[in-house]
């Protein structure tokens, strides 16, 4: 019986630390949105480059803040020929 006990505890413990890392990953992605509306909010619109440039930090990253924003309704997204443009949204 307590290695049943145990085996439930121990999963009952993985569960606990995939939320954890759950809860991280989108604490990082929150963070991210917030830079990249830091960012525009001062420099105003430019391209999806130059924020990643700007940023300094993996174009994953910023494009998962990105949709975050979007999802939000926070930017608005727009292309100019092959060039991806952010703005915010100005409600």
């Amino acid at each position: 019986m307590s290695v049943d006990n145990q085996s439930i505890d121990d999963q009952i413990d993985q569960v606990g630390q995939m939320d954890q890392v759950q809860i991280d990953q989108v604490a990082n992605i929150g963070s991210m949105a917030g830079r990249i509306w830091h960012e525009l909010s001062i420099n105003g619109p430019m391209s999806v480059s130059a924020l990643v440039k700007r940023i300094d930090v993996p174009r994953d990253y910023v494009m998962e803040g990105i949709g975050w924003l979007a999802r939000e309704g926070k930017i608005v997204i727009h292309e100019e020929g092959r060039v991806r443009m952010l703005k915010l949204d100005s409600f």
